[in-house]
């Protein structure tokens, strides 16, 4: 039992037969349900996917197209700044990147993590601040983002980076 997965570019219309972007996949018995990630898509570019199964008996007609616009993850945001506010706390600012990963609007970022640490090397790290909780829907309309932590230690030096997450996954910092 098996399926062979076809990903067609949609520039020009349907491809027949389909594209050589093919992969198979195996499952075991009683499996229904798989998610499969197609090698070597571009970014902005809409694909139908059709799938075809196998078994003993044979093999079944293809299914219909399903389509989509594939993205990629979004590129690392941009520190701005750190600056104290006082001896026991620092606001740090970030951008966007220069990508969010997707062609227009359609999959826009979904959240910005930061990692604060006391190493420049990132060794001793935790993820102080998730924006899914400030920022909600205004995740994508703004200029600038800021974070201000709190209760840290006087005469520690901090390093921050932040990480961007879409539906295709997180950036690198």
């Amino acid at each position: 039992l098996g399926y062979t997965v076809y990903v067609s570019s949609l520039a020009d219309g349907i491809v027949s037969p389909p594209s050589p972007i093919t992969f198979s996949v195996s499952l075991g018995w009683g499996v229904t349900n798989f998610t499969a990630t197609a090698p070597t898509m571009v970014q902005g570019v809409r694909y139908a996917i059709t799938v075809e199964s196998h078994n003993a008996a044979g093999t079944s007609p293809l299914s219909s197209p399903e389509t989509q616009t594939s993205i990629l993850k979004p590129s690392a945001p941009v520190a701005d700044s750190t600056s104290p506010t006082n001896p026991e706390e620092i606001t740090y600012r970030w951008y966007k990147g220069a990508d969010t990963g997707a062609t227009g609007s359609a999959w826009p970022l979904l959240s910005f993590k930061i990692e604060m640490s006391d190493f420049a090397s990132f060794a001793n790290s935790v993820f102080i601040f998730d924006s899914r909780w400030s920022y909600g829907t205004e995740i994508n309309a703004l200029s600038f983002y800021s974070h201000v932590e709190t209760n840290l230690t006087i005469g520690t030096t901090y390093y921050f980076r932040t990480f961007a997450t879409n539906e295709a996954g997180t950036s690198v910092a």
